[in-house]
């Protein structure tokens, strides 16, 4: 085993930041005993890198190494900055100079959490394996201080990972929320009020549903109508624990399905639902990182820790079996054959426009320097294109450029009715501030741009310069001026060093370009003191405005002191970053626990403020078990929709069960209109139907799907409208639209057929 001497590096430079600020530990004693492997480990981890670059190197002195030419790291000089408390930082980073929240046309995003009104009390507790590293933290005293070998094998994300869903799950139309948490506390299933009661408001129901989980870690969420019934269904990924499927009885509570492998799950993070071999049924695609048990394969060992990530088939007795390796999920491209891969997050998306759910998952780099830097890379967007029948094959898409990726989202940035994949990343504050070698660019958070053949393209972030941490994002026309727009947050506690870089980040999209412009002061949450790692989006008040909810698996004390991330590049975004560290190193190199335990988790509910433009919500409901030929279940998974404004411009997403982080936004596809108040939509269906539906009115819409393609030449006109009104009919018997929305639908179908 060689351990990445960069790795180390990297810590130790906090660990002296750290001392100059605080003050370190003087007269420290020697380090704890190690046992046979952990000593092998540490000489491996002595031996001298060859030709490593040295940060800084040509400086003169601290200013000149602030930020070289080539984005290079700068010199330990230049990283000193004095201790502010988290409240401070928080303060300052929220509010930076340049404030544009007041812009014409902005939003602002508003947190409802903390009013006890709303009915939303969260706290986020510890996973099961935080009392061993605590109890391994509390170890390391000035007599008997740990080593950074030692801080390598403490349990991994002690904090456990938090995810979150929005979703209706008693049919009333308006959204709820579920969130996980840790084993021993119930997971919560806030039922929104605002169907009944007119106004905005929760209910946990998730004990009385039977949807807590509370003996069980819960990670990540997705959902969907696994069972083709019209009731929206819930999967939950765990750690230690089963991962669990939560099927709806349509009244509002839940079952445990004994459909799903019932074996432990070890890293399970983000999951996914799609029909990925066409027979109108759900399967869900489950990440996996390693088992956490130690850090070795985030900063140490490329991929022998890793876990095979699992694509659970439905088959036709609603039971779920593991096809992963069958159908070609496992062999990804670039990296060794075989070889497993840290995958945090992942989505199912017909990327290609061809009829089928594609896989997209974002692998994570670690701390091992990429081949860029004599490294080995392991950590990429991975493609997997399906062949229409649920096998894939890992292709080279232009996104094999190695990266610390952790969520994927997808949206047409440039409205050009071709999909791009959003990438969230660790940003260009927190490794260059570390001494690690680095480029000004090399682990952005960013988009690619597909090309319209199967490919995508890397415009760069433009005149954003740089971008922060991000565990999760979403792409949502927050706005409602036609485009989708950018939210990201999250930072990262790997006990030595907590980055805490991101304010919270909202990027305006600028006119269908793909150009994002940073809209500062969007937030009115210390998302920095937050390690923020779910994150989704759906319209929770029911004002035509896409909302934002957030969960974090801890919270950094207001009094704590943090430390500047002294990285600078002479943009706005310059000066927002901090760290801290729950540790004091000492003159010998080890380090002793300064005793610090962070508070509980929190959930924000953040609400848009609006603009006046109008805007346009399009629930694709699928028609699967309802009409003959129908592959869609109800919730509309794997629908691309685009809406057309009466301009022409043009805004494309698709439905997505399962997005981001460790979350899944609401299948609601929601389009700004501008000051339009009209447009037309068309939807590509799983398995390549097309429907088109004219003049549709801003507010909301029901498009269901019809079975009948208009552009299926292979019909004839007579052959067409009988197939489309036969669908009619049955949607109509089964109360989806009542008759006059039927006799508008045959017009639009009609109409579609003439216009080709």
């Amino acid at each position: 085993m060689t351990l990445s001497m960069r790795s180390w590096m990297l810590v130790f430079v906090v660990l002296a930041l750290v001392a100059a600020a605080c003050g370190g530990d003087d007269d420290p004693d020697g380090g704890a005993s190690e046992d046979a492997a952990t000593e092998s480990a540490e000489d491996d981890a002595g031996e001298e890198p060859a030709d490593d670059p040295s940060p800084g190197e040509g400086s003169d002195d601290g200013d000149d190494a602030a930020m070289g030419d080539e984005g290079r790291a700068p010199t330990l000089e230049a990283l000193e900055g004095e201790p502010v408390s988290m409240g401070d930082a928080g303060n300052g980073g929220l509010r930076p100079a340049g404030d544009t929240a007041d812009a014409e046309g902005s939003v602002t995003f508003t947190d409802v959490a903390g009013d006890p009104a709303m009915g939303l009390t969260y706290a986020r507790q510890p996973a099961p394996r935080y009392a061993q590293a605590l109890e391994l933290w509390q170890a390391a005293t000035p007599e008997t201080p740990a080593t950074m070998m030692e801080s390598a094998l403490w349990p991994a994300r002690p904090q456990g990972t938090p995810g979150v869903a929005l979703l209706d799950v008693d049919n009333d139309g308006d959204l709820d929320i579920y969130v996980t948490n840790a084993a021993g506390t119930a997971n919560s299933l806030f039922v929104n009020q605002l169907a009944d009661s007119g106004t905005m408001s929760f209910v946990d129901n998730a004990v009385a549903a039977g949807a807590d989980l509370t003996a069980e870690e819960g990670h990540g969420v997705c959902a969907g109508d696994v069972e083709d019934d019209g009731d929206t269904d819930i999967f939950v990924t765990s750690h230690g624990f089963p991962n669990r499927l939560l099927r709806n009885n349509g009244d509002g509570t839940f079952a445990v399905s004994p459909g799903t492998p019932q074996a432990p799950s070890l890293g399970g993070s983000s999951c996914a639902m799609g029909d990925v071999n066409g027979d109108g049924l759900l399967d869900i695609a489950v990440g996996h990182a390693w088992d956490f048990s130690n850090a070795l394969a985030l900063v140490a060992i490329p991929f022998e820790q890793n876990l095979p990530n699992e694509l659970l088939v439905q088959q036709a007795d609603g039971t779920f079996v593991d096809e992963a390796g069958a159908r070609g999920m496992l062999d990804l491209a670039g990296v060794p054959d075989g070889a497993a891969t840290i995958t945090w997050g992942l989505t199912m998306v017909d990327f290609d426009a061809d009829g089928d759910l594609d896989i997209i998952q974002a692998d994570d780099q670690g701390a091992l320097p990429s081949n860029k830097y004599d490294g080995v890379d392991r950590g990429y967007l991975q493609v997997l294109t399906n062949d229409g029948t649920g096998t894939f094959t890992a292709i080279d898409a232009g996104t094999l450029t190695a990266g610390t990726w952790m969520g994927v989202s997808v949206a047409d940035f440039d409205c050009n009715q071709t999909l791009d994949v959003f990438g969230s990343n660790f940003g260009d504050y927190g490794i260059p501030a570390l001494g690690e070698p680095y480029e000004l660019g090399d682990y952005a958070t960013r988009w690619l741009l597909g090309d319209g053949g199967g490919k995508f393209d890397d415009p760069g972030i433009g005149d954003l310069g740089t971008t922060h941490f991000a565990w999760g994002g979403v792409s949502e026309d927050f706005d409602n001026d036609g485009d989708p727009d950018l939210v990201f947050q999250g930072g990262l506690d790997l006990s030595l060093f907590v980055e805490l870089s991101n304010p919270g980040t909202y990027l305006v999209n600028e006119g269908c370009t793909a150009d994002f412009a940073l809209q500062q002061g969007a937030f009115d949450v210390n998302h920095q003191a937050r390690e923020v790692t779910g994150t989704a989006a759906g319209d929770l008040d029911g004002d035509g405005f896409v909302d934002v909810v957030t969960v974090a698996n801890y919270v950094v004390p207001d009094e704590y002191p943090v430390f500047p991330l002294m990285t600078e590049y002479g943009l706005d975004t310059d000066g927002t970053g901090f760290f801290t560290s729950r540790f004091t190193p000492t003159e010998e190199g080890t380090f002793v626990y300064n005793g610090v335990e962070f508070a509980p988790g929190t959930l924000t509910v953040e609400i848009n403020s609006g603009n006046g433009n109008a805007g346009l919500s399009v629930d694709a409901v699928g028609s699967a078990g309802i009409t003959a030929g129908a592959r869609t279940s109800s919730t509309g998974i794997g629908a691309i929709v685009t809406v057309i404004g009466a301009d022409g411009t043009t805004f494309t997403k698709p439905v997505m069960g399962g997005t981001g982080y460790l979350s899944s936004d609401s299948p609601t596809i929601h389009a700004g209109l501008g000051n339009g108040s009209t447009a037309t939509v068309e939807i590509l269906w799983p398995g390549g139907t097309r429907n088109r539906y004219y003049d549709v009115a801003a507010g909301s819409f029901v498009a269901p799907e019809i079975p009948c393609s208009y552009d299926n030449t292979e019909k004839s006109v007579t052959e067409y409208t009988s197939c489309v009104s036969g669908a009619l009919a049955d949607l109509a018997d089964a109360g989806v639209i009542d008759d006059a929305t039927s006799d508008r639908l045959l017009e639009d179908a009609l109409r579609a057929r003439e216009e080709g």
